[in-house]
């Protein structure tokens, strides 16, 4: 098992703009897919949520200092000569999305009918640049020897204006970690974990079920803890758990246990 840099990629997904974090790999395979890794911030405004789409990085013995320059949003697209404009899907995308992570019951009738309308209209996700709000400084540090990752996020350099939430993500892929389980003794695998769901454990781990590798974090007192799962064929692989925090969070520090088999 070995941790590997930032400067990983999402390859064919439409997220593959949003720079990654540390991300995880075992036996030379990457087990990333869409997920954008450990430690990733985003901010979130009421109808907007900011990305990172640049990163500079400095390396040194087992430690990573990334700075993450938060200057990219997502968008909905479509083909040219089509009926239904791009700026209506895009003033409806947030509020959808906000039915989607505060109300369960209708998830999946919300996703059924995204699915219709991208086939019907040819919508497809995009990201694009935006004015940047600054940088965040994310200071990762690996004890080989125990497996785990210390993660430190400062967020002096950045404009928290006009946002809600800052949201640390920590997502590897779907197709790997498909198994969900936590010190309340929850289990839940493949599509029951769901997209987004509270965690109210002290600790919660995503099993990757075919290379017996897991991933486990803690709570926080200062955070909420949400974990999620979603799996679209050419556009969504992503599974992990996510620290909400105040927006105007300064410093935000936690740990991250890698398991390995054997």
């Amino acid at each position: 098992m070995c941790i590997a840099g930032p400067e990983s990629d999402g390859g064919e997904y439409p997220s593959s703009m949003i720079r990654k974090g540390l991300t995880m790999s075992f036996g030379g395979l990457e087990l990333c897919e869409e997920g954008v890794g450990f430690g990733v911030p985003v901010l979130k405004e009421p109808w907007e949520t900011i990305f990172p789409g640049g990163l500079r990085v400095r390396t040194g013995p087992s430690v990573a200092v990334v700075e993450y320059e938060m200057n990219l949003v997502e968008r909905l697209s479509l083909p040219t000569r089509r009926s239904l404009p791009a700026a209506l899907l895009n003033a409806l995308r947030e509020p959808l999305a906000l039915l989607h992570r505060r109300l369960p019951v209708l998830r999946k009738p919300l996703t059924g009918i995204s699915n219709f309308l991208r086939a019907l209209f040819g919508i497809r996700t995009t990201f694009e640049r935006a004015p940047s709000r600054g940088t965040i400084r994310v200071t990762y540090r690996l004890d080989e020897a125990t497996g785990k990752v210390s993660v430190h996020v400062e967020t002096h350099d950045i404009s928290t204006e006009g946002c809600i939430e800052l949201i640390i993500m920590n997502e590897l892929g779907a197709r790997f970690f498909d198994h969900y389980a936590d010190s309340t003794g929850c289990e839940l695998q493949g599509d029951a974990i769901e997209t987004w769901r509270e965690v109210a454990a002290a600790r919660a781990t995503f099993h990757d079920s075919r290379h017996g590798v897991s991933f486990t974090l803690g709570s926080a007192p200062e955070a909420r803890m949400f974990r999620g799962r979603e799996l679209t064929e050419g556009r969504l692989a992503w599974a992990g758990l996510a620290y909400v925090l105040p927006a105007e969070t300064k410093e935000f520090s936690y740990d991250i246990t890698i398991g390995v088999p054997g």
